[in-house]
């Protein structure tokens, strides 16, 4: 958290190099530094460049999981519910729409991480070739 004392000794270090903590929300710190003063990389090794990829990836398959498990969850009891409901006459498609609309957000987020997860292989590759 941007109060914890590590992370507020962390952000005076940043301040004295010239970046700015433009703002905190939650577990969220955003800074800038002016352009005349060179690129601004807070991952300046291949390691942590890496490390911070992978918990972004992590976000992304954890939603892509959860949207493709509820979208099939959806879908298998909507299947379910249609060959009930047709014997006795009715039919209602709620949970086949639900749940289609659950996977294709599902593959929304997969196609999200897909520059992640190659950006990560490929700082991967230079880190093998590196050592």
């Amino acid at each position: 958290m941007p109060t914890h004392p590590e992370s507020i000794a962390y952000i005076k270090f940043l301040e004295q190099s010239g970046i700015e903590c433009v703002a905190t929300f939650m577990r969220w710190a955003f800074f800038r530094r002016k352009s005349s003063e060179g690129a601004f990389d807070m991952y300046s090794d291949i390691e942590s460049k890496i490390k911070h990829f992978k918990r972004i990836n992590l976000l992304w398959t954890t939603l892509m999981i959860v949207e493709l498990s509820a979208g099939l969850a959806n879908l298998i009891i909507g299947v379910v519910n249609k060959n009930i409901d047709e014997k006795l006459g009715n039919f209602s498609v709620e949970n086949l729409i639900i749940g289609s609309s659950l996977l294709l957000l599902g593959l929304f987020f997969w196609k999200l991480g897909t520059p992640i997860r190659k950006k990560i292989k490929k700082l991967q590759r230079e880190k093998d070739i590196s050592e």
